[in-house]
């Protein structure tokens, strides 16, 4: 693998504008593999917020693919972006746990670390993130991602 293009560090606070930034910019597909996805009771909570750009890049015709963990299944944010045109959500399989919390953005650029999309992740914890933008890369994580989409109880090896 030869040196990539563009590696940003992205830590605590800085998560929320990097990840909505990047959603914003998405011209043909989001692919997202998120452990836990909790909308919240106000409208400026951030996981609201990323949902609704979620939503934004729907309607201009970005495919947007979104694989949770299963314990998601009654989560508020299921409800919220199913049946969405260009949204398609998916839950692992209950015998493995998808704790990944991976963005992959036009198979060009990773948002990938440990903030999970909670209130508190987003907007308290210490968390510890980076954007990575090189089109390899970005390619590695969107066939393992495509591998997870098809079948999340087998072991994945690239």
């Amino acid at each position: 693998m030869e040196i990539l293009d563009e590696i940003v560090p992205v830590v605590d606070r800085d998560y929320f504008p990097a990840a909505k930034k990047l959603i914003e910019e998405a011209k043909k597909s989001i692919c997202i593999s998120m452990f836990v996805m909790k909308r919240g009771k106000r409208p400026s909570n951030f996981v609201n917020l990323l949902t609704e750009e979620l939503k934004n890049a729907a309607q201009r015709g970005v495919k947007i693919r979104i694989l949770l963990d299963d314990k998601n299944a009654d989560e508020p944010t299921v409800a919220f972006l199913k049946g969405v045109r260009n949204i398609e959500i998916k839950l692992d399989s209950p015998q493995k746990t998808t704790h990944n919390k991976i963005l992959i953005i036009d198979e060009d650029a990773i948002l990938i670390g440990s903030t999970n999309w909670t209130k508190k992740s987003i907007g308290h914890a210490n968390e510890a993130n980076v954007v990575v933008k090189d089109k390899e890369v970005a390619e590695h994580f969107q066939e393992y991602f495509d591998r997870l989409w098809k079948d999340s109880s087998k072991e994945i090896a690239l």
